[in-house]
């Protein structure tokens, strides 16, 4: 399957999603939950899948997903110390929505995805940088 074809069917599937939940957003009642979660998951499966398979022939071109490459080995270091990062960050967000519960929530969500992607990126840069000497 070619990545324009992988890519065409995630857009479509996400179109149809942001349709279906514009149309089911205007209805009320408990048809809208489901509605709301069937959008969702036809916009971001497809186009995490298209990512994910995006991500992996790239790598494949590359040679990164060879078990002996140096991006290999930063990325696997930096995954299992941005593990402990991502729990300690965690658990500080729920702290602080347990403090502060008025707080806008999504705020927070999107504050801590934003942190453990960023220390994950900090951590391959900075491990890359020390395995190539």
């Amino acid at each position: 399957m070619s990545a324009r074809l992988v890519w065409a069917c995630a857009i479509t599937c996400m179109l149809v999603g942001v349709a279906l939940g514009v149309v089911l957003g205007v209805s009320e009642g408990s048809a809208r939950i489901g509605g709301e979660v069937s959008s969702a998951l036809l916009v971001i499966a497809p186009l995490g899948l298209a990512v994910n398979i995006t991500a992996r022939r790239r790598r494949a071109n590359r040679g990164e997903d060879s078990h002996d490459s140096v991006e290999f080995q930063a990325a696997v270091s930096a995954r299992s110390a941005a593990f402990g990062d991502a729990l300690l960050l965690s658990a500080l967000a729920m702290l602080a929505l347990t403090i502060a519960p008025g707080a806008l929530p999504m705020l927070w969500a999107l504050l801590l995805v934003v942190t453990m992607v960023t220390a994950f990126w900090l951590r391959y840069a900075a491990e890359l940088r020390r395995l190539r000497g």
